[in-house]
This record gives structure tokens, C-alpha cells and sequence, in this order.
């Protein structure tokens, strides 16, 4: 386990040892209004386990690939992507209990001023480098060339999919961020790219955009049947609903 994480300067380490945290596995403010599981610092680093996230990066990988072999699939590269989330601090999310409570309240101009003034502050009521992930398959680049897979599964497929090929856990960002890499895989945020700092994911989130957290995984194969075309409304239900839960 990681008992360490990396912090700013040392007044931003003596502040977050007193501090109670929530996991908010989402950026949308009823997210942060949600969250309830509070926690002090050393039992959520107790659960940072960056190496054993990486593995299980590998091992869903690879679990994939060998579905979409048996089902004869073609692909060229595997993708999975997760929600951007943070570990924030108690009184943070208390603040944003309070703007959900009068949201619908004012206008849509004033709310939507609101919760940006909230998200500015952002990055000193967080966990430093500390970030839930929970990956799913991404349908539309796990493809071949420009083929999604999406369009060659039923409706069986996308629940196996949706059941079975999932993983969470928390990590430390930059550490995961760089030893994937050395491993080869293409890491980014989808709505800027940038995704090399945990600085990078804050701005991207304080922006507001609605965004995730992807890793591409490139491969040389050619299984030996031709992939089937099927259902393609329910595809398209499926990639419009995004199938995570909030």
C-alpha cells in the first residue's frame, strides 16, 4: 500500500492532517453534494494502491482482448475510460450542500456563476495526487481503424461488458500517470488531452468540462472472422447514456 503522496509544500501536508475526506467519484456538483463517506487522511491513503490499479489495467486489457478474439472482433486498439473524481474535504462538500439546496431556487445564469465560483477553490480542498478511478471499456475507441466495436455487439455483449469488464480503485495520479506510459499506453483527458499532471486534471475539471479519464492500449492483431454488424440503436442508447453509474 501507499502510505505517501505528494504534496506542494509542507503547510499543504500539516492542513490535511486534521481533515476529514469524501470520495466524489463524479464533477457535477450534486456529486459533491452526495457524498457522505467520510473518512480521515490515513485510512483513504490506506486504500491508495496505485501498482495493484496498474495491474488490474493490464489484466481487464487483456481480458478484452481475448472476448473480442473468441467473438471474432476485429480491433487495433482497446480503450478504457473512467470519470474524472477527487478526494475532497468535509467542509467543501458542505458548501456544496448548501448552493444544491437553492439551486432551482434562482435563475440558471446565477446558478451556473455559482458553481464556478465553488470549483475555483478546488484544488486546495483536495487530497494532493490522490484520485478514485473506476474504468469501463470504451465503445467508441476500442475500435479497428475507424470502426467502434460498439457496432459489431448484441445485447448481450454490452451487458458482459457492463457487468463484468470494470475495476476501482484510488491511486496516485502522477505515479500512475507516468508508470503507465513507460508501459506504453496512451494516457488523456478526452476534452483538452492534457492529463500529464494532477494540475492538468484539476484545471480540466474546474473548467467544467464533462470529461473522462482514458487509456488507450494499441495492438497488432487480425482474429480470423469478420466482425458482425448488429443493433446499432441499441448502440447508440448505450454510447448517449454513457452506462456509468453517477
Amino acid at each position: 500500500m501507499e502510505l505517501n503522496t505528494v504534496y506542494g509544500n509542507l503547510s499543504e501536508l500539516k492542513k490535511t492532517e486534521t481533515e476529514r475526506f469524501s470520495i466524489v467519484q463524479s464533477m457535477d456538483i450534486e456529486s459533491f453534494a452526495d457524498a457522505d463517506t467520510i473518512k480521515n487522511k490515513d485510512e483513504i491513503l490506506l486504500e491508495v494502491d496505485t501498482d495493484e490499479m496498474i495491474k488490474k489495467c493490464e489484466e481487464l486489457i487483456k481480458n478484452i482482448k481475448a472476448y473480442l478474439n473468441d467473438r471474432g472482433i476485429l480491433y487495433d486498439q482497446v480503450s478504457l475510460y473512467s470519470q474524472t473524481g477527487v478526494v475532497c474535504n468535509e467542509t467543501y462538500l458542505q458548501k456544496a450542500k448548501e448552493i444544491c439546496s437553492h439551486k432551482y431556487e434562482i435563475d440558471i445564469e446565477e446558478s451556473t456563476q455559482e458553481e464556478k465560483e465553488y470549483f475555483k477553490s478546488l484544488l486546495s480542498n483536495v487530497l494532493y495526487d490522490v484520485v478514485p478511478l473506476t474504468f469501463y471499456v470504451d465503445l467508441s475507441l476500442t475500435r479497428n481503424d475507424d470502426d467502434p466495436i460498439a457496432f459489431h455487439l448484441d445485447q448481450a455483449d454490452f451487458k458482459k461488458f457492463r457487468g463484468e469488464f470494470k475495476i476501482s480503485g484510488l491511486v496516485n495520479y502522477s505515479l500512475f500517470v507516468s508508470k503507465m506510459k513507460d508501459l506504453g499506453f496512451n494516457i488523456f483527458l478526452t476534452s483538452t488531452g492534457e492529463a500529464d499532471t494532477f494540475e492538468n486534471y484539476i484545471e480540466t475539471i474546474k473548467e467544467g468540462n464533462d470529461d473522462s479519464f482514458s487509456i488507450v492500449s494499441s495492438v497488432e492483431l487480425e482474429p480470423e472472422k469478420a466482425p458482425r454488424y448488429k443493433n446499432l440503436n441499441y448502440f447508440f442508447t448505450m454510447i448517449n447514456k454513457k452506462w456509468t453509474d453517477k
